[in-house]
């Protein structure tokens, strides 16, 4: 996706545009099946607040793929967003034996491994200029982003590393963010659990999480593993994953 941004699909009749921005390790999936079957979206060539811009082939808007908005032209337009999540390739094929990949076989000699800007992602170079620079963490650490009830907060990777687990309340609503070790990632849920909030626990030794009432286990994906509350599923929140200096939604 790093050399092809845009990748239109169709699963179980539904049409997709998945999307990929290379500047600001955003992704995203908008539902495009109300739209006209030649209707697609491709990168634009233009680049905002260092976020790739989307362009459709109907209108002439522009869309700022890490806002999910329109930002030129119909300004305010937002798509159809598809909910998503990371997860490992063995827990997807575990999860998902006969689910598919995008192919290698693009029809293009091009060395997939290797990223069109070189060191990009491994620097703390931004390649292009943005509005506002929050200067408290490095500018290409990973953060996850989360609204709930009009109130935003950004999760830093480098900081919940070292934390585990993160019991907060966002717009009325608690909410758990649970740090996935394997992916570096954290997965944010709303943290009610029979009209009660609970209060978890991170274990540095060996990774786990569990609840401080009931001292149940928890995986990173909110389910209950053991314990009194064995086979409890959390509500997941789209958290939307990039880097921290181009975070200009929240």
């Amino acid at each position: 996706l790093n050399w092809h941004p845009v990748v239109i699909d169709e699963v179980d009749g539904s049409r997709y545009a998945i999307t990929h921005d290379l500047f600001c390790m955003a992704d995203r999936i908008y539902d495009i099946s109300s739209e006209d079957d030649g209707f697609t979206y491709e990168a634009s060539g233009s680049v905002y607040n260092n976020g790739m811009l989307l362009a459709d082939n109907v209108t002439d808007n522009l869309l700022s793929q890490l806002r999910d908005e329109v930002v030129v032209g119909d300004i305010g337009t937002r798509p159809t967003r598809v909910e998503t999540t990371t997860i490992t390739w063995e827990a997807w094929k575990a999860l998902y034996p006969s689910g598919e990949e995008l192919s290698f076989d693009t029809g293009y000699e091009r060395d997939y491994t290797r990223h069109p800007f070189g060191r990009y992602d491994v620097s703390d170079l931004i390649y292009f200029p943005f509005n506002s620079v929050d200067t408290r963490i490095n500018p290409k650490w990973y953060v996850d982003n989360v609204s709930v009830g009009g109130e935003h907060l950004t999760l830093a990777e480098g900081i919940m590393e070292g934390t585990g687990v993160y019991n907060y309340e966002l717009g009325g609503e608690d909410i758990i963010g649970l740090y996935d070790r394997a992916l570096e990632l954290t997965k944010v849920y709303r943290n009610n659990v029979n009209g009660e909030a609970l209060t978890f626990v991170y274990d540095f030794d060996d990774g786990s999480i569990s609840d401080a009432e009931t001292g149940s286990t928890w995986s990173p994906f909110g389910l209950a593993t053991a314990g009194e509350y064995k086979g409890t599923q959390l509500e997941y929140i789209d958290n939307a994953d990039a880097y921290i200096t181009t975070n200009i939604s929240h």
